[in-house]
């Protein structure tokens, strides 16, 4: 499926490295890359969402996966250097068993929505404490909130608070912290931020 996307690429690749483009070209250049990125990350939503593959549980150390998470969002143009970044973690917190790569995809989507929400200003307050067998993990942004009209539904399929997107991100979402045996909330308030609490079992029930 990603097959024509991938060659797209690459040959927008190749015609960038040509000395003798004009800055018009360029900028066409661009876009196209721009959009053939976007197109990819379309096209692995629906696949997420519509083939999705059982949990391989491992030892993670959630910490240093929100940290490998974070690194490259904040490195590669997603997050303007004026959005802040508290960290209040659990120093005691173990390890949980769970699947890395997904679990990776439940924070890259989570931050990467509050930074986009937050636009050009903000915080991104991140902390983790135990409780109760289970691992918790808060992601608060001072963004503007979510309508709370929209909020009752906000991880159901096709539900989306942005233009572009394919509103199976936060679906997509619940649905691997669910499949971990876990589960999450939201809470948002208009003009103030918007607080995802995520819940993991330190020994999910494997099937």
């Amino acid at each position: 499926t990603r097959n024509p996307i991938g060659a797209l690429t690459n040959c927008v690749q190749l015609l960038q490295k040509n000395p003798e483009l004009t800055g018009e070209d360029r900028e066409l250049l661009e876009i196209i890359q721009n959009e053939s990125q976007r197109l990819n990350r379309i096209v692995s939503d629906f696949l997420a969402f519509g083939r999705p593959r059982p949990p391989q549980f491992q030892e993670v150390s959630l910490h240093e996966l929100i940290d490998e998470t974070l690194a490259p969002i904040q490195r590669d143009g997603h997050c303007p250097s004026s959005i802040a970044f508290f960290r209040r973690f659990d120093p005691q917190l173990p390890t949980i068993r769970a699947d890395r790569d997904q679990i990776r995809q439940v924070l890259w989507n989570l931050f990467l929505n509050a930074i986009q929400a937050m636009g050009e200003k903000g915080e991104l307050q991140l902390e983790t404490r135990r409780h109760n067998g289970s691992v918790e993990l808060l992601v608060r942004d001072t963004g503007p909130g979510i309508d709370k009209r929209v909020l009752p539904k906000i991880f159901e399929p096709f539900e989306s608070t942005k233009g572009g997107g394919t509103g199976l991100g936060l679906a997509i979402v619940r649905r691997i912290v669910e499949e971990h045996g876990g589960r999450i909330t939201v809470d948002s308030s208009e003009g103030v931020g918007t607080c995802f609490l995520i819940t993991l079992p330190l020994e999910p029930k494997e099937k």
